[in-house]
């Protein structure tokens, strides 16, 4: 049997000529804009009272030294007695300047739940709304500053995580009121789009505790607001 005949080169100039001229493309084409960021204020006045509910730096030295301790935490150790006065303080966020303020992911967060009221899904407010910090505590946490009288210190019965029950001492402001300022993409929302979104968090999310939408409790209709016209 024969083996096939090896293309000459002339036969492979031809088959190289008869090919088309690839085109150039180009690699410069942009279809993706960039972030269209809009910042508005909006002004926020209470409907229910604001409860402060900061994990106490109190709680969080206790649970520090009782992990370094290792097995030892384990053991009983009797409870001294509670100065609920300091445990209300506390509970709450107080800036570097000396003012009390509210977590801005407190805020975010309600936005972020308030879009279940709407045809908005969740996922894109997640990655498109943000709120810009007052100032920050000593922890770094950013806070939106609460504007109002003096809070009171008050204590309330709580159930803990095992199901015991204790008394949780807090800071509360009757009247309050926060200058809201949000960062939105303006592809994804208008600034009406937002103010609509707060109205709805204000009515049916809340912040801090006793807030209507806490995933522990149906709360107890505190940290209500309505936005100013």
């Amino acid at each position: 049997m024969s083996r096939p005949k090896s293309a000459t080169a002339e036969h492979v100039i031809g088959v190289a000529e008869a090919l088309p001229e690839r085109e150039i493309v180009k690699t410069d084409r942009i279809t993706i804009r960039p972030p269209q960021t809009h910042v508005h204020m909006y002004e926020l006045v209470s409907r229910t009272c604001y409860t402060s509910n900061k994990f106490s730096q109190e709680a969080f030295d206790q649970m520090r030294t009782a992990q370094a301790e290792g097995q030892r935490s384990k053991n009983v150790k009797k409870l001294g007695k509670k100065d609920f006065k300091r445990a209300a303080l506390g509970s709450a966020h107080m800036s570097t300047d000396g003012w009390y303020g509210i977590p801005t992911e407190a805020f975010r967060a309600a936005l972020i739940d308030a879009c279940r009221l709407t045809q908005t899904k969740m996922t894109v407010a997640k990655m498109t709304i943000f709120i810009e910090p007052d100032g920050e505590d000593l922890a770094g946490v950013g806070l939106v500053r609460i504007i109002g009288p003096k809070p009171r210190q008050v204590v309330h019965p709580v159930r803990n995580q095992n199901g015991s029950c204790d008394l949780r001492a807090r800071m509360q402001w009757p009247k309050w009121g926060v200058k809201l300022k949000v960062e939105f993409d303006s592809e994804q929302f208008t600034s009406t789009d937002i103010a609509n979104l707060i109205a709805h968090a204000g009515r049916g999310i809340g912040v801090g505790a006793g807030r209507p939408f806490s995933k522990m409790s149906s709360g107890m209709n505190w940290g209500r607001w309505t936005l100013k016209s």
